[in-house]
C-alpha cells in the first residue's frame, strides 16, 4: 500500500512539475542563504535565510525577476533578499 502511495506522489509531482531542492544542506556552504527552492514551472519559490527568520521570494523565469510578497520585483536576488529581510 505504501508503494502505491509513493508512486502516486511521484506521478503527481511529475505531472505538475513541482520539484523542491534544499541547497542549504549542500557541502561547503554552496547557495548560502537559500534554504529551499520549489520549482513550479515558470515560477520558482525561494525560502531565504534572514538575520532574524526567513523570507519567501518568487523568481519569474520568463521575466527574470525576483519578487517579494509586498515590495515588488527586482533584477537581483541580493536586492530582493535584502528588501524582504529588512522587515
Amino acid at each position: 500500500m505504501h508503494g502505491l502511495a509513493l508512486a502516486a506522489v511521484v506521478l503527481a509531482n511529475t505531472i505538475t512539475g513541482d520539484f523542491t531542492r534544499y541547497p542549504a544542506f549542500l557541502p561547503n556552504g554552496a547557495h548560502s542563504g537559500i534554504e529551499a527552492i520549489t520549482d513550479r514551472g515558470l515560477i520558482a519559490e525561494l525560502i531565504v535565510r534572514c538575520s532574524e527568520g526567513v523570507a519567501v521570494l518568487s523568481y519569474s523565469k520568463a521575466e527574470r525577476l525576483f519578487c517579494t510578497p509586498k515590495d515588488g520585483c527586482f533584477d537581483t536576488l541580493i536586492v530582493a533578499r535584502r528588501t524582504a529581510c529588512s522587515r
